[in-house]
């Protein structure tokens, strides 16, 4: 017997330890349950569920036949604060982003980054080798005189050539004209010759006739005969002849000598047009040098920038690096490429439906890798592309407004934007809330009875819809329809508490 009850209160105190033991066990979340204990327990909640509906429908099949008045859920319109919500997703993507390319020629040294690094502003990206960067500068320093050397040379040869084209030029009008002048005196001079010579001829001959009629009338003119001989005789050497001859002589001399001064500054004239630059080859020739010049001093400029590394402009993400370590780069060649990780945005795309709702300015609540941040429609496209369903929609980017060092680049991010809202407006359910080809409606609990009512709704949150018509605050709208429902039909309302609604997300 003693044994009997030392083993009774053995078992008890067995019992009681599991007990303890089994209430002391930790309760475990429905989602950190494994997968198949998660899959047995939803089917059997199906199952009651179910079973539940079944049993219902039977109950309100009984009451119905019973003539019974058929119990319906209602609730009541209230006046509150509603807002409609877009909750979308989309890629974190950078507002700016730079890509650095080399201006020289040269080596790469080293390489203290490398791809998704973040970095901040003044951060070394790569270093150039010392000898590249000394050869680039003094190659720029080379050109940049060897082209100013070039361009002064072009300019002063230039000069002479026009100056010898304007000599030419000028004295070519002078000479015409000159040779112009000459020949005009020389056949004036020429005539006056002539009619100086006909006149001494005929004042000779009438005085030989004269001399002649007196020696036949027996005269004795053998002396004036003789003198009137020697004039006949040295009639074209007279001096007043011989004057003008002479000054007709040296006027041809001097006109053979303009004509071939002439034809020498005709054949200068016509070397020198080829030759001389015109205003536009002169302008291209200043342009072309100080194109050359600026892009030296570019290279300088670069060389000293670069001297003690290739430097971030500004806070970001390495998003490629294209070069390494002593490797050979050409000049442009593009050499690390930095997304800013403060000033971002994420692109998301609106259907039809939600454009209607969105307007830039609108602010909304995004969500990276866990974090919270704040965010603003900042653009919307207005241009639609095809999404993977072949449908159209319509990108919008929404800005980060207080982006952080945890912003993680190229990555989904969860987006609620905060659409339309209205204060102070009648609600209702919007599961009480039924669309028919005549428009929204809902079914109201007048007296007992079913009454369909039209009414405007405008905004619409997750769970409130804004009466614009059709109903006032306190009517009793049903928040649960069935097929058993009929317009007209006695009911037993049962009011549900859905108290007065703020700001719905």
């Amino acid at each position: 017997m003693e044994e009997n009850k030392q083993q009774t209160g053995k078992e008890k105190k067995e019992k009681k330890e599991k007990k303890e033991k089994k209430e002391k066990k930790p309760r475990v979340k429905f989602k950190e349950l494994p997968k198949e204990v998660r899959k047995k327990k939803i089917r059997r909640y199906i199952l009651i569920g179910v079973a539940a509906l079944i049993l219902l429908l039977i109950i309100f099949s009984k009451i119905a036949s019973a003539n019974a008045k058929f119990p319906v859920s209602t609730a009541s319109v209230l006046t509150g604060d509603v807002e409609s919500t877009i909750t979308t997703s989309g890629k974190v993507e950078s507002d700016i982003t730079k890509i650095y390319y080399s201006q020289i020629s040269g080596t790469v040294g080293s390489v203290p980054v490398k791809a998704g690094q973040a970095v901040k502003a003044g951060d070394i990206l790569l270093a150039f080798d010392e000898q590249s960067l000394l050869l680039a500068g003094k190659s720029a320093q080379a050109e940049a005189l060897t082209s100013s050397g070039t361009y002064q040379d072009q300019i002063n040869q230039n000069a002479k050539t026009q100056a010898k084209l304007t000599e030419a030029t000028v004295n070519l009008e002078v000479l015409e004209q000159q040779i112009t002048d000459y020949k005009a005196f020389i056949k004036d001079q020429e005539i006056k010759l002539e009619d100086k010579r006909n006149a001494r001829k005929a004042a000779l001959s009438a005085q030989g006739m004269e001399l002649s009629k007196r020696q036949a009338d027996g005269e004795d003119v053998t002396d004036e005969m003789a003198e009137y001989q020697y004039q006949v005789e040295t009639l074209d050497i007279s001096k007043d002849l011989v004057d003008i001859q002479r000054t007709i002589n040296d006027a041809k001399e001097t006109l053979s000598n303009l004509e071939e001064y002439k034809a020498e500054m005709k054949s200068q004239k016509a070397a020198t047009e080829d030759n001389v630059m015109s205003g536009t080859t002169k302008e291209a020739k200043k342009t072309s040098n100080e194109a050359t010049q600026l892009k030296n001093e570019q290279t300088m400029a670069y060389t000293a920038l670069v001297e003690g590394g290739l430097k971030a402009e500004f806070d970001g993400v390495i998003t490629e690096m294209a070069v390494a370590e002593g490797a050979p780069v050409a000049e442009g060649g593009q050499l690390v490429t930095v997304a800013s990780n403060k000033q971002i945005h994420v692109t998301v795309n609106l259907s039809k439906t939600d454009l209607a709702k969105v307007e830039e300015g609108q602010k909304a609540d995004i969500t990276i890798a866990g974090k919270k941040y704040e965010g603003e429609v900042s653009r919307i496209n207005h241009m639609a592309t095809l999404n993977a369903n072949n449908m159209p929609v319509v990108s919008a980017e929404i800005a980060v407004t207080n982006a952080d060092e945890d912003v993680y680049l190229g990555v989904e991010a969860k987006v609620v934007i905060h659409a339309q809202n209205a204060k102070g407006v009648l609600l209702v359910p919007v599961e009480a809330v039924n669309s028919d080809k005549e428009g929204d409606f809902v079914y109201a609990v007048e007296n007992g009875i079913v009454v369909r009512k039209n009414v405007e709704i405008g905004i619409s949150s997750d769970e409130y819809a804004e009466v614009v018509s059709g109903l006032q605050e306190n009517d009793q709208v049903m928040t649960e329809i069935s097929t058993m429902i009929t317009e007209g039909m006695e009911v037993m309302p049962i009011p549900q508490e859905n108290g007065t609604p703020a700001e719905s997300e």
